[in-house]
């Protein structure tokens, strides 16, 4: 990965990585067939893509902060890490993508 430095650029090549980005990909395209369909808005649409942007950024963020712990509970705390981070990550993507429709001149 050309322009990165070498740490990003192994972590990318990372099966999680992939993982991660397939499933933001599955994520998204559903929510852009629902939109298609009429079923969601556009700004519903825009706060679904910050939810599920949050949620696989901290399911990621948590389960490599649980790795951290040492021994034999690293794998019970890589787990407990990534459920944490993605509940996290979903509600703090979805009020920050919400903030930033509404914006401070609008009005709900």
């Amino acid at each position: 990965m050309a322009g990165l430095p070498g740490w990003i650029g192994e972590g990318l090549r990372h099966p999680l990585a992939a993982a991660a980005a397939m499933s933001l990909g599955l994520r998204l395209g559903h929510e852009v067939y629902r939109y298609g369909d009429g079923e969601i808005d556009p700004e519903e649409l825009k706060k679904k893509t910050g939810q599920h942007l949050g949620a696989v950024t901290g399911t990621l963020i948590g389960a490599a902060a649980g790795a951290l712990v040492p021994g034999s509970a690293r794998a019970v705390s890589a787990f407990a890490g990534a459920l944490l981070g993605e509940l996290l990550g979903e509600h703090l993507g979805r009020q920050m993508v919400a903030a930033w429709v509404k914006g401070p001149d609008k009005d709900d």
